[in-house]
């Protein structure tokens, strides 16, 4: 997995959200590689929790 494939990500959740939708859950997303995975890091607790809740199926069909 390479940070492009975020980048990708990111392009076609732009694509599919609202704006509001990705400026306040996505954007804040850092990605960074550790041991070959690509790794979602999120600036804190509760956004991490809505992402799982609202946002993680998509992204992981996306990088799938």
């Amino acid at each position: 997995m390479e940070l492009s494939h975020w980048q990708q990500c990111l392009e076609q959740l732009q694509e599919e959200l609202t704006t509001t939708q990705f400026n306040t859950w996505i954007r804040p997303i850092q990605a960074k590689i550790e041991q070959d995975n690509l790794v979602l890091l999120t600036p804190n607790t509760f956004v991490l929790e809505h992402i799982e809740e609202n946002f993680r199926q998509k992204i992981t069909d996306i990088l799938e």
